[in-house]
């Protein structure tokens, strides 16, 4: 990780910078949240719904009836923010303790190091974090993704994302 001490041990720079789409519209914390293996909710039949941001009536936040404002501050992504400040796992985010317990550097990891590097005061964001997780931060990254029309299968993807995973996953 970072040689800056960080303000807790599972803590991620991207729930206070960023937001990401799936093609459909729905938001997450960011693209590899929907990779994390929490139940059924992650299998084939339910389309990997585990890391949507939810609005505070339970369902996804979604582009087609949601603003990426309204869904930065909501109950969702403040107890992501809560979590990690308070050193818990979000469950959105068990990918990436995963590979890091599996000896592997995860995106986690190396988005928090790259931010840093490129500026971004972490002990800043903590300040403009209210108690309720909520925070004055600016998006600074938005990962919007327009369509599935791909020609790779990266194996951090999935054909939710990428026409080129859906021969494999239908395999």
């Amino acid at each position: 990780m970072t040689e800056n001490k960080l303000p807790s041990d599972t803590f991620c720079i991207l729930p206070w910078i960023h937001l990401s789409t799936r093609p459909d519209g729905s938001m997450r914390v960011c693209c590899t949240a929907n990779a994390s293996a929490v139940g059924a909710t992650n299998d084939k039949l339910y389309g990997g719904r585990v890391g949507i941001v939810k609005t505070d009536d339970g369902l996804p936040a979604n582009l087609n009836n949601s603003d990426l404002n309204s869904s930065w501050n909501n109950s969702y992504m403040r107890n992501v923010r809560n979590q990690m400040l308070a050193g818990e796992k979000p469950a959105s985010c068990l990918k990436c303790y995963k590979e890091e317990a599996a000896g592997h550097r995860s995106k986690r990891q190396w988005e928090t190091d790259y931010w840093i590097r490129d500026g971004i005061d972490v002990d800043e964001l903590v300040k403009e974090t209210y108690e309720d997780g909520s925070t004055d931060s600016k998006l600074r990254y938005i990962d919007i993704r327009m369509g599935t029309k791909c020609q790779l299968g990266c194996i951090m993807c999935s054909p939710h994302d990428s026409s080129g995973w859906v021969k494999d996953w239908n395999a």
